[in-house]
Formats: structure tokens, C-alpha cells, sequence
């Protein structure tokens, strides 16, 4: 049987040589280029790290939370209004209008006399003290019909009238709580007293004599009172008030007139000045805010 010789075969070997030879040249090549490469897509690598800057952005602050109150929501201070009860920080004027009745005055011809006073004050914020001045004027008048003898014997009527006016100029030092819907006080007083003196003597509806006098006293006193702040509208700015005082002042002398055996004698007497006052009137106020 004739033999088949393939003559290719030592071509085929000598091809299949080569390419495995070129196959392992291939790897060991790329092997190499992978071990000098630097490793890029390595995430956590040290030329990353050494990119990144040294320091943080600062964060915006926060504000701390109280321990063990996680869940309470962050508030900020507010300022607390100020309470109505609360007078305000600055000058506090006052004002009364009143109506007065002196009682007694005159000594031994004691009487009621009847008038008016106004009166200024000034205090500080919610300090319950006041000072202040004020200016009274009270006055009477009364009149007496005397029987008397006349020069040729017979007797006649006459009339003598009085007419006292005391003028107060009074410095006073006031406690008594700004704010309070009802406001008690007391109050001392020191100052000065004019005591003014008008007479006359008539006989028949004709004046025979008539003469006036006056003299300064000193005084010294205490009073007592109550403001009733909101009577008349919702902010207070007017009120009512009443007050009493005692007065205690030093005597004086004045001229006085008297009829005897039908003539008019005019003579010195002493006159006291010591008098209770009982007011009624009207307080207003305005209070100025202090500046920041």
C-alpha cells in the first residue's frame, strides 16, 4: 500500500514555534509596562491623599444643643417688653389744681376760710419720692354790729368788718408710688405764710374808719392724701385727688379795730396762723422716657 508523506508538516511546527514564542514575549512585556505604570484608578492611593488640601473649609457654627434635650429647638434671647406696672426711666412731672378749706384761722376770731392752691412736682423713674412747691390762697370775711355810746351820750350802731387772707408758699418733700391705681402719700411741708388784714368801721351805711395790715410767719407742717390714677380716661394722665395738711405757723400781729366811748381805737393784736387744710382737685402728669 503506497505511503502519504505530508510535506507541510515541518512548516507547521516551525509556525505554531513562533507564535508561542511571540505569545510569551507579549506578556512579559505588558507584565513590565503594569509594574512601572502609576496606579491612577486606585481610590485610596497616596498621590491622591497627597493632592487633597492640608485643611478643611471651616464650617458655619452651630449653636449648642442643652444635654439630654436633643429634640428642643434653638431659640434666640429676645429682649422682655417692659411691664405696664413699670414706670418708665425718666423725669416725672405732676400737676394739681385744688380747691381748699382753711380751718381754723384768726385765734380767737377763728373762722373757715375757703380758696385755692396749684401745686408742682417732679420725681425720677420708679423712685416713689416727689418734690415740689405749690401756692395756696385762702381767705374769710365776718362782720360784727356793736352798740355803742356816743360823745353827746346817746347810743349808736356800728359795724366792723374783718377781711383776713392768708397766702402759703410751701416747699414740700413728697412719698407716694408712681404707678400704684390707687396712690396713698404722705408729704412734709416747710415755708412761708403772708398774712394779710383789712378792716372797717361803719356807722349808718357810711365807713368812719377802715385800715389795713399785714405780716410774714413762718410755717412748718405734715399732710397726708390719695390719688385715684384712670378716673377719666385709660392712661392715667389725670386724676383725682384729696389731701389734708397741718400747718403750724408763727403768730403774728396785726392791727385790729375797737370802738370806745364813740371813738375808734386801733390796736395791735396776735393773730395765729395755725390752720388744717382740706383739698379736693385734679392731678395730672406726663412722664419724659429717658434716652438710650
Amino acid at each position: 500500500m503506497p505511503r502519504m508523506i505530508w510535506r507541510g508538516a515541518t512548516e507547521l511546527g516551525a509556525l505554531l514555534t513562533l507564535a508561542v514564542f511571540l505569545s510569551v514575549i507579549g506578556a512579559i512585556d505588558r507584565s513590565a509596562s503594569a509594574q512601572d505604570s502609576p496606579k491612577e484608578d486606585a481610590p485610596d492611593g497616596p498621590d491622591e491623599l497627597r493632592d487633597m488640601p492640608e485643611t478643611l473649609p471651616a464650617e458655619p457654627p452651630q449653636h449648642a444643643v442643652p444635654v439630654g434635650d436633643d429634640s428642643a429647638p434653638m431659640t434666640t434671647p429676645r429682649e422682655q417688653p417692659a411691664s405696664e406696672e413699670q414706670a418708665p426711666a425718666g423725669l416725672r412731672l405732676e400737676a394739681q389744681l385744688l380747691a381748699a378749706m382753711s380751718f381754723p384761722f384768726g385765734g380767737k376770731e377763728s373762722g373757715s376760710a375757703f380758696g385755692f392752691g396749684i401745686s408742682y412736682g417732679a420725681g425720677w423713674g420708679a423712685i416713689p419720692i416727689l418734690i415740689g412747691l405749690d401756692f395756696m390762697s385762702a381767705s374769710r370775711s365776718n362782720s360784727a354790729t356793736l352798740r355803742v355810746d356816743t360823745a353827746d351820750g346817746t347810743a349808736a350802731s356800728v359795724t366792723r368788718t374783718n377781711s383776713d387772707r392768708l397766702l402759703d408758699f410751701d416747699l414740700w418733700l413728697r412719698v407716694q408710688p408712681p404707678r400704684w391705681p390707687v396712690r396713698p402719700y404722705a408729704e412734709g411741708l416747710v415755708g412761708a405764710k403772708l398774712v394779710r388784714a383789712n378792716w372797717s368801721i361803719a356807722s349808718r351805711d357810711s365807713v368812719t374808719k377802715s385800715g389795713s395790715d399785714s405780716e410774714w410767719a413762718s410755717a412748718l407742717g405734715w399732710g397726708v392724701g390719695v390719688d385715684f390714677m384712670g378716673l377719666f380716661n385709660a392712661v392715667a394722665a389725670f386724676s383725682l385727688t384729696l389731701g389734708m395738711r397741718r400747718l403750724h405757723g408763727s403768730q403774728v400781729e396785726l392791727e385790729r379795730p375797737s370802738v370806745s366811748d364813740g371813738r375808734v381805737v386801733v390796736s395791735k393784736r396776735q393773730v395765729a396762723t395755725n390752720e388744717t387744710i382740706f383739698m379736693a382737685g385734679l392731678c395730672g402728669r406726663y412722664d419724659f422716657e429717658a434716652a438710650d
